[in-house]
């Protein structure tokens, strides 16, 4: 994968490479390790592997009863299962392994660690429920259940990492190789000449720019 970066007044051009299989090994436990764990219990005649999930602890029963959908009836299943939720590196840690050097700032200006927010979820949904008018009984009732139900994912998920214990790891599988340069002013030139946009490829994130100076510099 190429990756540009303007730096002063050149564009740097460097070949970023990394172990695959590292790579998706180490996306494997921030996965089983670092997801938000979410209980879910319910009917329907749609099953969750409709829509992309990662589900573990699954079982179903056919409950006996049954949904016209116009065109046949459908049965409807008792679904009970656990559904982890990763955190937003892993969708990062995808465009870097189909080489989509979007990824590199992604990663690199990474700073969402707080994967496992539960306790200010409980605060402000206590804070909800107090809030209610104590007349609006089901309304209250809604939100306890929900809190419930946010208590006992948070008991699913005590076990759990903060993704923090793996970023740094998953940056030293990344490696930059300096292998050429230009002058802003020679890439301009071409630009004109050519009647493109080069420097859209060009990442000038500040804070980028100085880790990967950093990394190359270890």
């Amino acid at each position: 994968m190429i990756y540009f970066r303007k730096k002063d007044d050149i564009i740097e051009k460097y070949e970023v490479q990394f172990d695959a299989d590292k790579v998706k090994d180490l996306k494997e436990r921030i996965i089983n390790d670092c997801s938000r764990i979410k209980h879910y219990d319910y009917e329907s005649s749609s099953n969750p592997w409709s829509e992309y999930k990662i589900i573990k602890n699954d079982k179903s029963y056919d409950t006996g009863k049954a949904k016209d959908s116009g065109y046949s009836e459908r049965r409807i299943y008792h679904w009970i299962y656990d559904e982890l939720k990763p955190p937003k590196l892993v969708d990062f840690i995808d465009s870097l392994l189909i080489d989509d050097v979007r990824a590199i700032d992604n990663i690199w200006l990474y700073d969402d660690f707080n994967n496992l927010p539960f306790e200010e979820e409980i605060k402000a949904l206590n804070d909800e429920i107090i809030a209610i008018n104590v007349e609006n009984v089901d309304e209250r009732m809604k939100k306890v259940v929900e809190l419930k139900a946010l208590l006992h994912d948070r008991e699913l998920s005590k076990n759990q990492k903060n993704v923090r214990e793996y970023y740094d790891e998953l940056k030293s599988l990344i490696t930059f190789t300096l292998i050429d340069s230009l002058l802003i002013s020679d890439v301009e030139r071409i630009e004109s000449f050519f009647n493109t946009n080069v420097s859209a490829i060009v990442s000038e994130k500040p804070v980028v720019l100085n880790l990967v100076d950093k990394k190359i510099s270890e």
